[in-house]
């Protein structure tokens, strides 16, 4: 049901759908969270985090659930690359630089030649960059329209 919603488009019903598979999962123990019960668990959470990651217009749902959600999946498979991939995408989305940074750094260890990685890196340095070029004073921004007022005010 959750991938039929998914592909339709519709995310957070997807999400939803995937949420009831991992609270169906949710009471069980160690012993019995194991082998293909621990693995659906994983896929189920990876799969919430996913749909919620494009749910931009519900607030938190791509910053903090999503965060989550990938969370969950990552303690019970510590090393799971999707879901680092999910909550570094999560922590992006928060404008967490350094928290996102690192999981994208932690899947290159991995996985180095991993393209969704490196493409992810270069676009969270880049917003890194225009979020610290935004925040200088406007005359630090352009340097040539500082040159000009300077021009200015001395032709005056």
């Amino acid at each position: 049901e959750g991938l039929r919603l998914f592909q339709e488009g519709r995310h957070f019903d997807a999400y939803a759908a995937w949420k009831r598979g991992v609270d169906s999962l949710e009471g069980l123990g160690p012993p019995e969270l194991a082998g293909k019960a621990r693995r659906l668990m994983v896929a189920l959470c990876n799969n919430a985090a996913q749909a919620l990651l494009r749910c931009t217009d519900i607030e938190g749902a791509s910053t903090e659930r999503a965060r989550v959600m990938a969370q969950r999946a990552l303690a019970l498979d510590p090393g799971n690359v999707k879901a680092l991939f999910r909550r570094g995408s999560a922590y992006a989305n928060a404008r967490k630089w350094a928290l996102a940074r690192g999981d994208f750094e932690q899947i290159l260890t991995v996985e180095p030649g991993n393209a969704a990685a490196v493409r992810e890196l270069k676009k969270l340095e880049q917003a890194m960059s225009d979020e610290a070029v935004a925040e200088l004073p406007p005359q630090e921004r352009d340097p040539p329209a500082t040159a000009r007022m300077a021009k200015d005010e001395a032709d005056r």
